[in-house]
């Protein structure tokens, strides 16, 4: 790498290599909150999923024990 010649320059550089250390500070951290959010977030997801299928087998149920006509609809979604 060159070495800056005047004071001008100096400052530059510094500036320059403070703000690329500041930079990858803020990626890391990013990424850590990220990592934390989606961990955890995932056991409300996990019971968004597992609420979801309920309601879908309960609507299933319900059509499979209404009429004779709805019944094909519910078996062709297989």
């Amino acid at each position: 790498e060159d070495i800056p010649e005047n004071e001008t320059d100096v400052k530059k550089c510094v500036e320059e290599k403070r703000f690329m250390i500041l930079e990858r500070l803020l990626k890391k951290l990013l990424q850590a909150i990220l990592l934390k959010t989606v961990e955890e977030m995932k056991p409300t997801l996990r019971e968004k999923l597992v609420l979801a299928r309920q309601v879908i087998q309960n609507k299933r149920r319900k059509i499979d024990s209404t009429e004779e006509g709805t019944v094909y609809i519910s078996s062709q979604s297989h």
